[in-house]
């Protein structure tokens, strides 16, 4: 898929300034975004559980960046939004 591939490497782009910038919380923000996107585009394109690990994936780099910066409303409502998506995304036991 195209739009996946553009994707990874705007997340390969997003890493490096992550690791150049450790204490930036907005380009953590764009790689958790990125994760996101990448779910979407596999939960919505057919591959349903690589789109829930790509969630999970941006779920916990939320966690993380909410951890680490306590009082971002933004990402705390990122983050809810997030799991929000993986509870539709999760199929029901029985």
């Amino acid at each position: 898929m195209l739009a996946d591939a553009a994707y990874h490497l705007a997340l390969a782009e997003y890493d490096a300034l992550v690791k150049d910038f450790p204490n930036s919380p907005n380009f953590r923000r764009n790689v958790v975004n990125t994760w996101y996107s990448i779910g979407s585009v596999w939960a919505f394109g057919g591959k349903p559980a690589d789109g829930l690990a790509a969630f999970g994936k941006a779920r916990d780099l939320a966690a993380a960046i909410v951890k680490d910066y306590p009082d971002d409303t933004q990402m705390k409502e990122q983050l809810a939004g997030i799991e929000d998506t993986i509870r539709k995304f999760t199929p029901e036991k029985k």
